[in-house]
């Protein structure tokens, strides 16, 4: 719960319990944060950052010469 007198129900139900990516009740029933393979939680314990160079989803763009010969 959350707000001035605890009125406000903070679950994975609500705006997936402020979590970037995935959601579940730990065993205090507190939001737990947890991220996709290649991601990683980052310092605010809700937001998903790469842990790799290019995790799944992203890829790089192959470098491309502008120099004709």
């Amino acid at each position: 719960f959350e707000g001035k007198n605890c009125e406000v129900d903070v679950t994975c139900n609500i705006k997936n319990g402020r979590c970037n990516q995935f959601c579940k009740l730990g065993p205090d029933n507190k939001v737990v944060c947890s991220c996709t393979t290649g991601y990683k939680l980052a310092e605010d314990r809700r937001s998903c950052e790469p842990a790799v160079p290019f995790p799944c989803g992203r890829v790089s763009v192959p470098h491309i010469s502008t120099t004709r010969t």
